[in-house]
């Protein structure tokens, strides 16, 4: 069965969006592999990778609420 995490970066300057990736798939990723995911514009914001819990849905995961962003 697939499962799915959110995944996000956080730093002083924000947060970046959300993405929804699949469990196995984020598993054989380095954050390098991720972050090439964002846009280069996004980088500031690319000091702290946060991902969500595994959900059996991609709709729950997309659902998942983050903690609020860094100040």
């Amino acid at each position: 069965m697939t499962q799915y995490k959110k995944v996000r970066f956080t730093s002083k300057h924000g947060s970046t969006a959300g993405l929804i990736l699949e469990r196995d798939k984020l598993e054989d990723m380095t954050i390098e592999d991720v972050s090439r995911l964002f846009t280069l514009y996004e980088s500031p914001k690319m000091q702290r990778f946060e991902h969500s819990p595994a959900f059996d849905s991609f709709d729950d995961a997309f659902d998942y609420q983050f903690e609020k962003e860094v100040a």
